[in-house]
């Protein structure tokens, strides 16, 4: 479960914090491919993930700061392809959820059945596409599930100030990732 609409992308690029965003983002991939991995093993048939994205208090503020996802995205297409079984966004606001209904059927079917993007009414898309009980939710989602989700609060200025954040210790001229 991501809360991308609580993310704080404006402080983000003001503090230069992508790259240790990018680095959190590839932990939590790599946990659910060691996850997927070790369930697989255990019911001898491929598993993978489904991916719940809250996009709950997202505005166009995102729009500026596309390259980030973007950059984001290509890491997971590129070194985790086949890890990810469903993309659901939920509380989409009705822009996204627009565009999604008129881009979605250009898409090859693969893709449009694998991520599907909805509005506050999700509990239904959530059961049967992402094949999730939603009681297991934390209760904000209206889940009773004892999950805990860290506070998602404002980057403060000079967070980033003096910390070497560049992916695996080399600089950003050494490491590219392309969109």
């Amino acid at each position: 479960l991501q809360r991308m609409g609580k993310a704080d992308f404006n402080g983000i690029a003001r503090e230069g914090m992508e790259d240790l965003m990018l680095n959190c983002f590839v932990v939590m991939l790599e946990d659910a491919l060691r996850a997927g991995r070790r369930e697989s093993l255990s019911r001898k048939q491929l598993v993978r993930a489904a991916f719940v994205i809250d996009a709950k208090g997202i505005g166009t503020q995102v729009l500026r700061h596309m390259s980030i996802i973007k950059t984001f995205s290509a890491v997971g297409k590129t070194y985790f392809p086949e890890i990810t079984r469903t993309v659901t966004i939920i509380n989409a606001p009705w822009l996204f959820t627009g565009i999604w209904k008129m881009v979605s059927p250009l898409m090859p079917r693969a893709s449009r059945d694998k991520v599907q993007i909805i509005g506050c009414s999700f509990r239904p898309s959530l059961e049967t596409h992402g094949n999730l009980e939603v009681e297991r939710f934390p209760g904000y989602l209206g889940g009773s599930g004892a999950v805990t989700i860290c506070p998602t609060d404002p980057i403060p200025k000079d967070a980033g100030e003096g910390l070497n954040l560049c992916r695996g210790g080399l600089s950003g001229d050494e490491v590219k990732v392309t969109a």
